[in-house]
Parts: structure tokens; C-alpha cells; sequence
């Protein structure tokens, strides 16, 4: 099963947002607005995610402390 929400300005993913769709095997979403791959966890069955021309930042778990 595939998802092409492609170019709709999403912000961000809710955690029921896919609740229902824990068999999704490929889900596009590029081109949006998306600063957190967050709440994603439920998608299993997922192969294949795709998110280029997002605004996704990347945190390593860490405290980062500015000098």
C-alpha cells in the first residue's frame, strides 16, 4: 500500500495521523513543511519513506550547549 501526500504544506505529523494504516509499505512525503519525523512509529510494515524539501531538523539526543 502506498501514501502520496506530496507538496501539502504539512507542518507536522500528529501521533494518530497513521494510526490506522500500520500496513502502509511506502509513504511520500515531500515537499511539505515538516520540521520532526515524529510520531512515524506505528508504520511497521513501512519499506520505503520519502521526505525530500522538508525543513527536517536532526537532534542527536544530546544537550548541546552554546559557548
Amino acid at each position: 500500500m502506498e501514501l502520496v501526500l506530496d507538496r501539502n504544506k504539512i507542518k507536522q505529523i500528529s501521533e494518530y495521523s497513521f494510526v490506522s494504516q500500520h500496513q502502509l509499505l511506502e509513504l511520500h512525503i515531500e515537499e511539505n513543511r515538516l520540521r520532526s519525523l515524529a510520531n512515524l512509529q506505528c508504520l511497521e510494515m513501512l519499506k520505503r519513506l520519502y521526505v525530500g524539501n522538508n525543513r527536517i531538523q536532526v537532534h542527536t539526543g544530546k544537550n548541546i550547549n552554546p559557548r
